[in-house]
């Protein structure tokens, strides 16, 4: 019996298990098969191996190894009180994935252990004010630069949905040479690595590596900071006053802090930030909102008129709906944790 075949546009390639045969094929954004590349009988080994040298291959023909570094823009946005960083990330299947070196230490380590999936990604820049006026130091990250490790990774914002864990993470420090190929930029930025355990969580990853080959992979984290200081930003713009409040009276309690807060009017600095669970999200092409509430949708369209730009610097593959449909996803993510 000949496996069953599916109609749609190829989104990225594949090892599936066909009619007891591993097969690497194309398939489609749903996962399913549209041409079968190759045949290996029983040997999945051998077909990984395969699809891991058309991977390499085709890196290295498209790519340099800098230029996810400029595409990895990632950005804030406040949910309930909660604020979550968003940014594209990479299933990692080489060295070539990685953005920058310094972060491809472990995957060399552990690249055998063929029970794990491995993502790497860029979270925050340093001294970058986002639209809203909140922004780190170089300082800021550096403290906050372990607290992603052992954090976990949920799938599609249900934070009892564990698929994984944050496994190292680092403050990067561009030299000229490096921010040539960062954009220009020579901020320090967090990266982040991730393992998701793939040999418990099979239909989770391949859906992770069909999103990613498709660019349209995206996790986002949680962050805290100590406080949250009231400032006036370098171009005066953000007018503040100096006032500096605990992070969870700022959020919790509004009436009790500064003017400037309570309207948004400075530039928010969030002094010695934490960063906790992360969720991985593979948006739909259009948002689907069968279940979602009007409050969910409402958020969504509002957080997409706003972040926009943003969100088109983090992928320039970004059209009107897939923004919203990003963003309906990061609204659920932020009203599925618990009270900060």
């Amino acid at each position: 019996m000949s496996a069953t075949l599916y109609d749609g546009p190829v989104v990225t390639r594949t090892v599936l298990m066909l009619e007891s045969e591993w097969c690497v094929c194309d398939v489609n954004q749903r996962g399913e098969p549209v041409e079968i590349i190759s045949r290996f009988g029983n040997n999945e080994e051998a077909a990984r191996n395969a699809l891991a040298d058309y991977f390499a291959t085709k890196r290295a023909q498209d790519a340099p190894l800098a230029e996810p570094v400029e595409q990895a823009a990632s950005f804030l946005t406040e949910i309930d009180g909660h604020l979550l960083l968003t940014g594209m990330a990479t299933n990692v299947t080489s060295m070539s994935d990685y953005p920058v070196r310094e972060m491809a230490a472990e995957y060399e380590k552990a690249a055998g252990n063929e029970a794990l999936m491995h993502m790497t990604g860029k979270f925050v820049e340093a001294d970058a004010p986002n639209v809203n006026g909140a922004y780190w130091t170089g300082d800021d990250l550096d403290y906050g630069e372990r607290t992603p490790v052992h954090a976990p990774v949920n799938f599609l914002h249900r934070h009892r949905h564990i698929i994984g864990t944050f496994t190292d993470s680092k403050l990067i420090k561009p030299q000229a040479r490096e921010a040539a190929a960062n954009g220009g930029s020579q901020r320090h930025f967090l990266g982040v690595n991730a393992v998701v355990w793939k040999e418990f969580f099979p239909y989770e990853s391949r859906m992770i590596e069909i999103a990613s080959g498709a660019r349209n992979l995206f996790w986002s984290m949680e962050c805290q900071s100590r406080t949250v200081r009231c400032e006036t930003s370098a171009d005066g713009h953000w007018q503040g006053c100096g006032a500096e409040y605990p992070f969870r009276q700022v959020y919790f309690n509004p009436a009790s802090v500064c003017a400037h807060l309570r309207g948004r009017s400075s530039q928010r600095h969030f002094v010695q930030p934490r960063f906790n669970a992360g969720a991985v999200i593979l948006p739909p092409v259009k948002p689907g909102w069968k279940g979602a509430t009007a409050e969910v949708r409402e958020a969504a369209e509002k957080l997409a008129e706003h972040h926009y730009a943003e969100a088109a610097a983090a992928n320039d593959d970004m059209d009107d709906g897939r923004v919203v449909a990003l963003m309906a996803e990061i609204v659920a993510f932020g009203k599925s944790l618990q009270p900060a």
